[in-house]
């Protein structure tokens, strides 16, 4: 049987499936966009971690060493024992924030692990990087289209598009 289309119901409806399946590819694409950014993230973390690990290592250095001078002095009677138990309480205190950093510097690399699809022993392969950004990277200005190529919103705009298009189909079926 045909059915003719009048005032363009049937070609409504389609419009609006195929905005809708337009939609749906571009929400795929905001879910890669999000997860290329969630590793990035990730990476960028460990790296920050990696670089706080160096120096908690060389403030650990430098208190032992004010530590070991602190007993010398008390030793000589140049020092109480007040200045030998705060030296020794610093060490500690550098001691914990090494064993912390120890601990984030796993679960970040467990994490981008996690996120890269691979085992845990990926994450365990990655090493500290030197990480510098070349100057002129990130523009001083960023046009306004550039917003609307973003996933999620030409997502929510072909939504509203499929919304627009089911109005005119079902008034075309009122008619």
């Amino acid at each position: 049987s045909y059915e003719l289309d009048f005032w363009g119901k049937n070609r409504a409806g389609f419009n609006a499936a195929l905005s809708r399946q337009d939609a749906a590819a571009a929400d795929t694409h905001a879910a890669q966009n999000l997860l290329a950014s969630a590793v990035v993230r990730s990476y960028l973390n460990l790296q920050n971690a990696f670089a706080q690990h160096q120096v908690l290592e060389k403030v650990l250095e430098q208190r032992s060493e004010v530590l070991k001078l602190t007993r010398g002095r008390f030793d000589a009677g140049l020092d109480t024992q007040v200045e030998v138990k705060q030296a020794e309480s610093a060490l500690a205190a550098a001691q914990v924030e090494l064993t912390q950093i120890e601990t984030t510097t796993a679960q970040l690399r467990n994490q981008l692990a996690a996120l890269s699809g691979a085992g845990p022993q990926r994450g365990h392969e990655i090493k500290p990087a030197q990480l510098t950004a070349p100057a002129g990277l990130v523009p001083d200005s960023i046009p306004l289209e550039l917003l609307a190529r973003r996933p999620d919103v030409l997502a929510a705009r072909l939504r509203a598009q499929a919304s627009q298009r089911e109005i005119d189909a079902a008034k075309a079926a009122f008619y």
